[in-house]
């Protein structure tokens, strides 16, 4: 595993219910299923969607600048549309359901250019809103269709990490 310096991400919780539990465990069966070999360690308790990772840690003001920037950006009731898989993470280990979701790139645009304007250093990649199903053993996985996902964001959190994804 590679060795990458302390992340600070602040991500949105997703709402953890039942029927997106049911979708969930399913689609980690589906994938499992139809790769041999196939493992993933899902964690379903902590599914979020990243929108931002800084370099150096941002203070409790500044976290509250961002919270009402995102809540004039992003509607209480968003709902990302699954669009694929893919694997991310400089292992390339972490499966991730990627998401169509104007209003996430939108909020994303906003807030990083917001905090670049304070100073923060901000990850260099291409904002590509997902969701991190969990941590898989191998890197070449047949994806199946996504059907749709009842993915409803919720809570704003901050955390650190040592990856950012």
């Amino acid at each position: 595993m590679s060795a990458n310096p302390l992340t600070f991400s602040c991500i949105l919780n997703v709402l953890k219910t039942d029927d997106l539990k049911s979708h969930y465990n399913f689609l980690i069966y589906e994938l499992e299923n139809q790769n041999h070999g196939l493992k993933i360690e899902p964690d379903f308790d902590s599914l979020h969607i990243t929108l931002m990772v800084a370099k150096s840690p941002i203070s409790f003001p500044f976290l509250q600048e961002l919270l009402s920037l995102i809540k004039n950006v992003v509607p209480p009731e968003v709902c990302p549309t699954p669009k694929g898989f893919d694997l991310f993470g400089p292992d390339k280990d972490k499966l991730v359901l990627k998401l169509d979701c104007p209003e996430l790139v939108e909020c994303n645009r906003k807030i990083i250019e917001h905090t670049r304007a304070r100073g923060i250093a901000t990850s260099e990649f291409d904002y590509s809103p997902h969701m991190t199903l969990g941590k898989v053993n191998k890197q070449k996985i047949y994806y199946p269709e996504v059907k749709q996902i009842p993915i409803v964001v919720g809570s704003l959190q901050y955390t650190h990490d040592n990856d950012g994804f």
